[in-house]
């Protein structure tokens, strides 16, 4: 990084930054990983790069629901998607439309998780994904049955089986 510093290489200041969030992940020192994280998105705020400012508040978020700050991580991710559909990118979309779904399903939003897993699924449907729309119908199962609707859990549990199968079987 002391060269990207030096060459005012300010991108790949902020790169090297995230990256060394995903280091400091790997290693399971969290509060480190944020750290770099958030240097890497004041770095991508000020030249501005939309693309890295998704990455680092994406990192931040899924970071901070690793330390338990649902709160934080729903707050990240949420700044995320607003940029991730203004680069209209439907793949990272989908993606963290269902890490919302999750962090809202923890935290007893459970509407909202529905409503979050519901757009990731039609996106990978959309986009063929057929093992994260397995995942996501799997997904909302465990929200219909943390509302009580056990019948509408087994239907999407069923789904959700017929999916990942034809997704192995690549059907």
């Amino acid at each position: 990084m002391a060269i990207a510093i030096e060459i005012q290489d300010y991108k790949g200041s902020g790169d090297v930054l995230i990256n060394l969030g995903n280091v400091y992940i790997d290693l399971g020192r969290y509060e480190p990983a944020i750290n770099y994280y958030e240097q890497g998105l004041e770095i991508a705020q000020n030249i501005p790069d939309i693309r890295m400012q998704a990455a680092a508040l994406g990192n931040v978020g899924n970071a901070c629901q690793i330390i338990g700050d649902y709160d934080k991580a729903i707050d990240y991710l949420e700044k995320s998607l607003k940029l991730t559909q203004k680069l209209k990118d439907i793949r990272e979309q989908a993606n963290i439309l269902g890490n919302l779904g999750w962090f809202y399903y923890v935290t007893g939003e459970l509407n909202k998780a529905i409503k979050s897993y519901q757009k990731s699924l039609k996106i990978k449907q959309e986009i063929g994904d057929r093992r994260g729309e397995a995942h996501t119908i799997g997904r909302l199962g465990l929200v219909y049955g943390e509302l009580g609707d056990y019948q509408r859990e087994i239907e999407h549990h069923q789904q959700s089986l017929g999916s990942s199968v034809l997704s192995v079987l690549n059907f």
